[in-house]
C-alpha cells in the first residue's frame, strides 16, 4: 500500500466531530475543497487488479474447483415442457450432461423423445443425460429406509440422484412403527452403510428410532404421504426437528434430492474404479 503523503480532510473532519471538538474554519475549508475538486484517478500501483475473463461461459472462477460433486438440477415445477427442453439442451451443450427432476408428464415424455439415450425414473419423474458416472472404487453405500409405501416417490428421487452421482444405495422399504420388527432384523445390513437416509410421514418417528440404533450420519426426510393426514408433511417435519436422538439432519418435506445431495457431500470425493 502506498503511504499517505497528506492527511485526508474528510477523516480529519470526522475525527474532530467524533471527539466532541468543533472543526476549525481551516478544516471546513479543506473539506469543501476536497469535495468540490476533481476526482483523482488511482495510480497503477493502487488500482485493483481485474481478473481475466473466463475462456468460456460457465468456466469456474479462479481458485474454485473445475468440477462439482453434484449435477446442476433443473427443477421442472412451474416450467413448460418447452422451457424444460431448452434448459436441458443448454445444460448439455455447456457441460456435457443434464439432470431434470420433478417433471410434469408432458416434459418427461418430451425429454425422453428428444434424448432417447437418457436415463430416467418413472417413479419420481426425473431424467438424466450425458456420460454415466464411473463405478466407484469406494465400496461404501447409502441406505435408503422408508417408513411406508407412500414415501417411495421421495425415496426414488434420492435413489436416482445417488445413482447418477455414482453412489451405490440399498433400499429398505416399509419399516414403519407397525413393521418395526423388520428394522431390527435388518440392522446388521443397514449398519454397514456410510450414510442412512430415512423417509417417514405421519408422526415421523422412524428417524429417531433408527438414529438410536445406527451410529453413522442420519438424514431425515419428512414426507407428505400416508394413510392419515400428516398436514402436508408438517407433522413429521416438526417431529423430526424435535427428535430426542442427537445429530440427525433434517431436510424439507419430500426433499429426496436434498437428502441424496447431503449424502454425496458427506461421502466426499470417491473416485472411479481402478481400470
Amino acid at each position: 500500500m502506498t503511504p499517505r503523503t497528506k492527511p485526508d480532510p474528510f477523516e480529519e473532519y470526522v475525527r474532530k466531530v467524533a471527539s466532541g471538538s468543533k472543526p476549525s474554519a481551516r478544516g471546513e475549508e479543506n473539506l469543501r475543497d476536497a469535495l468540490s475538486g476533481p476526482v483523482e484517478e488511482p495510480s497503477e500501483a493502487q488500482a485493483a487488479p481485474v481478473p481475466d475473463a473466463p475462456e468460456q461461459a460457465g468456466a469456474a472462477p479462479a481458485g474454485l474447483p473445475a468440477t462439482r460433486p453434484l449435477p446442476e438440477i433443473i427443477m421442472g415445477g412451474g416450467l413448460s415442457p418447452v422451457e424444460v427442453l431448452a434448459l436441458f439442451r443448454a445444460q448439455i451443450e455447456r457441460s456435457g450432461g443434464a439432470f431434470a427432476a420433478r417433471l410434469g408428464s408432458d416434459a418427461f415424455d418430451l425429454l425422453k423423445k428428444e434424448f432417447p439415450d437418457c436415463r430416467y425414473s418413472l417413479e419420481c419423474m426425473a431424467v438424466s443425460a450425458g456420460p454415466p458416472a464411473p463405478s466407484p472404487a469406494d465400496p461404501r453405500f447409502v441406505a435408503v429406509v422408508t417408513s411406508g409405501r407412500s414415501d417411495m416417490k421421495a425415496a426414488a428421487e434420492a435413489e436416482f440422484l445417488l445413482s447418477e452421482c455414482g453412489v451405490p444405495c440399498h433400499m429398505f422399504v416399509d419399516f414403519g412403527s407397525t413393521g418395526i420388527q423388520r428394522l431390527t432384523s435388518s440392522m446388521r445390513e443397514i449398519g454397514g452403510a456410510a450414510v442412512c437416509l430415512v423417509f417417514a410421514g405421519m408422526d415421523g418417528g422412524l428417524p429417531s428410532i433408527l438414529g438410536g440404533l445406527y451410529g453413522g450420519p442420519v438424514v431425515a426426510v419428512p414426507t407428505s404421504g400416508g394413510s392419515r393426514p400428516p398436514f402436508g408433511g408438517i407433522a413429521p417435519l416438526m417431529s423430526m426437528l424435535a427428535s430426542g436422538t442427537p445429530g440427525i439432519t433434517v431436510v424439507s418435506v419430500d426433499n429426496g434430492l436434498g437428502a441424496a445431495a447431503a449424502a454425496v457431500r458427506i461421502l466426499g470425493p470417491r473416485g472411479g474404479a481402478a481400470s
